[in-house]
């Protein structure tokens, strides 16, 4: 696995350079062959967005490797370029789902890395950037008051910030549904990146 490489993405490179795809992947029973996926499954839910798939589309066009960033919940920003995140396909208006048969194309045959994105907060960016220092086990110096934490325990303290951030009184949800969706979660980072960037 490279440094900078996500789990799911390292497992569509895994399928893609046996010839695979990552369904037929799924079937090996070769525990050496299958590391990717006890990357994944050992974290348990955690910090690791593990349903729908996200992705920068600028990164992707300059040729740069899907970021270990992109599958953290809550850096919904790349921590490269400051654009926002991308999950749904531009051509077909769906979701891209983790278990599509190509990682750079959606089911229906769009080019990921054709996708547009905008900037976004520099907060948002910042938050971003220090999850991935953080999931790689580096000092997140954008984001100092992180230091010491692991990656789920920020996940964890930007959900509640976020939550009760964005919350306009009665009560507060104690599950948020759809988080892995950035439509969703994207509100909350937001709120979250502006209280800890302060």
């Amino acid at each position: 696995q490279e440094p900078d490489e996500g789990p799911c993405a390292y497992r569509y490179r895994l399928a893609t350079d046996n010839l695979l795809s990552v369904r037929q992947l799924d079937e090996v029973d070769d525990p050496g062959f299958n590391d990717g996926a006890a990357v994944i499954a050992d974290t348990g839910l955690g910090p690791w967005i593990r349903r729908w798939s996200r992705h920068c589309p600028n990164c992707l066009a300059a040729g740069r490797s899907w970021s270990l960033g992109w599958e953290i919940f809550f850096a919904d920003a790349c921590g490269l370029c400051g654009h926002w995140l991308v999950d749904t396909c531009g051509a077909c208006g769906k979701r891209l789902a983790w278990n599509r048969d190509q990682l750079l194309r959606c089911d229906c045959g769009q080019c990921l890395a054709a996708e547009e994105s905008g900037s976004a907060p520099e907060a948002v960016v910042r938050m971003s950037r220090a999850l991935g220092c953080v999931a790689r086990g580096q000092q997140p110096d954008d984001l100092p008051i992180l230091s010491g934490l692991g990656v789920e325990q920020c996940v964890r303290l930007i959900r509640l910030l976020g939550t009760y951030g964005a919350h306009q009184g009665g009560n507060v949800p104690q599950k948020v549904p759809h988080l892995d969706r950035l439509d969703v979660s994207w509100q909350i980072s937001t709120i979250a990146a502006e209280v800890l960037g302060s």
